[in-house]
């Protein structure tokens, strides 16, 4: 499973829990800030602030049952007014499960609080070409729709392994029985992405598909270094199609192509 992006796009709002947040009087105060939900496999930030004795030595650690924090604790000196915060990445693990994140402060004459906020994960699948694909090659003004064969889910992300930054749209399009073959049709799912280089998951509005064929639409802005591998699957292009157009719907006809390089395409579907 590919570690997340800094770019990815979180929907779920970070919320707080706290213990006595507020004036310091000799005890302490901590807040905890973390995202309500997470698909398997998904890092988001985690905050905690706290209060203390001014200028005095702290330690702070987090810890849950599942998932991984990077970094798990902090040491040092809170400031003049005896305030001081300590952000780690938590990335979930990819099974469905209610998560409680604790958060253990102990500051000056060992004063100590301990907060907690439960965090629900929910197990996903990631279908389509997740591994980077090391080939790459330039793409401008290219139109491409390229094949997923999709189980039933939620449709949660459309995920791009970058080999560098882009600006790119991105689709999920339904299939339909043309004269000449498979072809997208229908666009379910339309979004604008800022890419960096490495795994990026773009969140999309989430909705029920069923199993089958599906086509992911993608055009980059400028010429761009994108990856594609060898050439094992049938797909359908336009060129001299500019990105200034947007992604269409419907699809219009599309040329076939049957020597397309595998794409590092995928979409993330919670089961």
């Amino acid at each position: 499973m590919p570690r997340l992006a800094a770019a990815v796009f979180l929907t779920t709002a970070a919320v707080s829990t706290a213990a006595c947040f507020g004036d310091n009087d000799g005890g302490a105060s901590v807040q905890l800030q973390a995202p309500e939900e997470l698909d398997g496999g998904e890092s988001a930030d985690v905050t905690v602030e706290f209060k203390s004795a001014a200028s005095s030595q702290f330690s702070v650690a987090v810890d849950s049952i599942s998932g991984v924090f990077s970094p798990q604790n902090k040491v040092g000196i809170t400031d003049a007014e005896g305030a001081g915060s300590f952000v780690t990445r938590y990335t979930a693990d990819n099974k469905t499960a209610s998560v409680e994140i604790a958060a253990n402060f102990t500051g000056a004459g060992g004063v100590s609080e301990t907060v907690t906020k439960q965090v629900s994960v929910y197990e996903v699948e990631r279908v389509g070409n997740v591994a980077p694909i090391l080939v790459t090659a330039e793409e401008t003004d290219y139109l491409t729709a390229y094949p997923l064969d999709l189980t039933a889910g939620t449709l949660r992300k459309l995920a791009i392994v970058a080999p560098t930054a882009a600006t790119a749209l991105i689709g999920l399009y339904s299939n339909a029985i043309t004269v000449d073959g498979d072809a997208p049709s229908a666009a379910l799912a339309r979004v604008t992405a800022t890419l960096v280089a490495g795994a990026n998951e773009v969140v999309v509005p989430a909705q029920q598909i069923t199993a089958g064929k599906y086509w992911m639409v993608v055009t980059y802005q400028g010429t761009t270094t994108a990856a594609r591998g060898p050439a094992t699957t049938t797909g359908r292009i336009l060129t001299s199609y500019g990105f200034e157009r947007g992604l269409p719907d419907p699809m219009p006809a599309m040329t076939l192509t049957i020597d397309m390089g595998k794409r590092n395409f995928y979409v993330v579907l919670r089961k």
